[in-house]
C-alpha cells in the first residue's frame, strides 16, 4: 500500500512540474510577443509550441501561438501560413477552453489577423465578441475603431467639404470681431481715462 500510494505522489509531482514547466514556457513566450520584433516573435512561437509539447491542452498556449502567428502575419511576414496557423491556434484553444481570458485574447489576434488581411467585417466580428466577454477592455474600442475607420475612409469630397467649413467658421469670427471692436460702447474706465487726459 505505501508503495502504491508513494508511487502516486511520484506520478502527481510529475505532473505537476510538467504543468509548470508549460505554464513557464507559456510566460516567456508571452513576455517575448511584448518587443514586437521578428526575433522575439519566433522566440514566442518556440517557446508556445514548448508548452504545447509538455500539455497539449493546455489552451493558454494555443491562445499564445495563435496571437504570434497573428503577429507574424501582421507585422512580419504576409505569408498565408502564419495567417491560417493563426486561425488553427486559435479554435484549438477556443475548442479546448472557450471561456479562458486569453481565448478571448484569441478574438484579438483573429481580429488583427482578419483586418491585416482586410476581412473587416471578420475582424468586427472578433471585436465584437471580446467585447461581450470583457467589456472593460479598453484597448479594444480603438482597436475596433481602427477597423471601422479603415471600412470607411474619408472620400476627398468630404475632407473639402471640412476645409470650407473651417474657412467659413474662420471668417465669420474674424467679422464678429472687427464689428465688436469698432462698435464697443467705452466702458466707465475709458471714459474717465478720457477725462483725466484733457
Amino acid at each position: 500500500m505505501k508503495k502504491i500510494i508513494l508511487s502516486l505522489l511520484f506520478i502527481t509531482l510529475i505532473g505537476l512540474v510538467s504543468a509548470q514547466s508549460a505554464m513557464d514556457f507559456y510566460l516567456e513566450g508571452e513576455d517575448y510577443l511584448l518587443s514586437v520584433t521578428s526575433e522575439d516573435n519566433a522566440k514566442a512561437i518556440t517557446a508556445f509550441q514548448e508548452a504545447i509539447s509538455i500539455d497539449s491542452e493546455f489552451s493558454h498556449a494555443y491562445a499564445g501561438l495563435s496571437k504570434a502567428y497573428a503577429q507574424k502575419y501582421q507585422y512580419f511576414d504576409k505569408d498565408e501560413q502564419w495567417y491560417n496557423l493563426a486561425i488553427q491556434n486559435a479554435e484549438k484553444a477556443q475548442t479546448i477552453d472557450p471561456l479562458t481570458y486569453d481565448v478571448s485574447e484569441t478574438h484579438l489576434a483573429l481580429a488583427r489577423v482578419y483586418a491585416a488581411k482586410g476581412e473587416d467585417k471578420k475582424a468586427e466580428q472578433e471585436y465584437e465578441q471580446m467585447l461581450s466577454l470583457y467589456p472593460d477592455y479598453k484597448d479594444l474600442y480603438s482597436n475596433l475603431n481602427e477597423v471601422l475607420d479603415e471600412k470607411q475612409p474619408v472620400s476627398l469630397e468630404k475632407k473639402s467639404n471640412i476645409i470650407w467649413i473651417v474657412i467659413i467658421i474662420i471668417i465669420v469670427v474674424i467679422i464678429i470681431s472687427i464689428v465688436y471692436f469698432k462698435y464697443k460702447k467705452p466702458n466707465q474706465n475709458t471714459k474717465l481715462k478720457n477725462t483725466l487726459d484733457y
